[in-house]
């Protein structure tokens, strides 16, 4: 056991849209002063237009490897009527910033968005801070959105699902097309981008998709980008859409997800059940939400952070460790006789993230956190939003 934590602490130490109108050129914003909303957080204004044949070219040709996430996300509809979802995005802390901004394009519904990427084309935060954002960053930018609510109150969030592959190096849930190559080409990470422009709900938001040819991108030999999609909208409905093998996958009325695949023919696949913990802490929470704050409370019990110190963490962590520790597997976490091994792992990693500050924690780019924490009415049709764990203030968009 002491050559296995002392190998574990030195890995860790070692680890250091398309019925609108595109833009031209000289529509793109030029704005070299981004305001700075909050420490890490910038508002990167807001589009009249937008180029969607670039952000297509780009992705089809460039492959920024993401790292893995673990977001969760629960939506249901309270006494009042109104439909919430609470929200974590979290990712691996590094030196890139947060953004805010929105989207008022011809022909097409109002957005407000968020974004955090630590893609090689996002920039780093001191670099925004100084210069701005770049004119290839700013067309990128809005295909980048990790959450879109628009003007009638359709929400979509992304969620990372972990790509595994079969022994032959071939990725298990990799997607090349999901309509045949008959219908626009549009990278599986902007759908919620055509989706929040073009649908005003999610009747309008599923017939739309079986128009498309979705598709995923693939990294390295050992993960392709596998994304899923929590959708909710004013009318009361909500669900998941899963993307994965070449199909579209719509489960009405499931009211979470973590990082691992609901459809039965996906889950018998999946190895990997990164987050059984955390879903299942907020598909029990959920039941006694009825209030925005309350929502928020809830999905403050699953921020990252808490992951790493047993003693507080109120959801079975186990399941996160499949994706920030490769050679546990899931089958041994979930096993109770390894659970006080485990533990005492856990325990080790927790005092030593705690000798850390953020910075040097962000300048070894391991550690996990929750970049941001959402709740949206969309009815009210209103985003509340906190930045990174540390941070209690609050955000509130709204299309008033």
């Amino acid at each position: 056991m002491k050559k296995f934590l002392l190998t574990l602490l030195t890995i860790l130490m070692l680890i250091s849209l398309s019925g609108c109108k595109e833009t031209k050129d000289d529509e793109i914003l030029t704005n070299k002063k981004v305001e700075e909303i909050f420490s890490r957080v910038f508002d990167a204004g807001s589009y009249d237009s937008l180029d969607y044949k670039y952000a297509q070219e780009y992705f089809a040709n460039t492959y920024d490897k993401w790292g893995k996430g673990g977001c969760t996300a629960v939506a249901k509809v309270n006494d009042a009527g109104d439909t919430i979802v609470g929200r974590n995005m979290d990712l691996t802390i590094c030196n890139k910033a947060a953004y805010v901004f929105r989207t008022k394009v011809e022909g097409c519904y109002e957005t407000i968005n968020l974004a955090y990427t630590f893609r090689d084309i996002s920039p780093d935060y001191e670099d925004v801070l100084n210069e701005g954002i770049s004119p290839e960053f700013q067309k990128v930018l809005p295909f980048l959105a990790d959450d879109v609510l628009n003007s009638e109150g359709l929400y979509v969030e992304v969620n990372m699902r972990n790509g595994e592959t079969w022994p032959t190096g071939e990725t298990k849930f990799g997607c090349s097309g999901t309509n045949n190559g008959k219908g626009e080409r549009v990278y599986l990470f902007s759908l919620s981008r055509y989706i929040g422009e073009h649908c005003a709900n999610i009747e309008e938001a599923l017939k739309y998709i079986e128009t498309l040819d979705i598709y995923s991108m693939y990294g390295n030999e050992t993960s392709a980008d596998n994304y899923c999609f929590m959708m909710a909208d004013a009318t009361g409905r909500y669900g998941l859409l899963e993307v994965a093998c070449n199909n579209l996958y719509w489960h009405e009325g499931q009211q979470g997800q973590a990082n691992f695949y609901i459809t039965e023919e996906l889950a018998k696949i999946q190895e990997l059940k990164a987050g059984v913990g955390r879903y299942e802490y907020v598909i029990n929470g959920v039941k006694d939400v009825q209030t925005e704050d309350e929502m928020f409370n809830l999905m403050n019990d699953v921020t990252y952070y808490q992951t790493y110190f047993p003693d507080i963490c109120k959801f079975d962590n186990r399941s996160e460790f499949v994706a920030t520790l490769k050679y546990w597997t899931y089958d041994y976490l979930m096993n109770d006789v390894n659970k006080d091994d485990i533990e005492v792992v856990v325990g080790v990693m927790g005092e030593f993230l705690n000798s850390m500050t953020r910075d040097e924690m962000r300048d070894a780019d391991f550690f996990w956190e929750s970049v941001f924490t959402e709740v949206i009415n969309c009815n009210n049709k209103t985003l509340h939003v906190r930045f990174y764990e540390d941070d209690t203030k609050q955000l509130t968009l709204s299309f008033n």
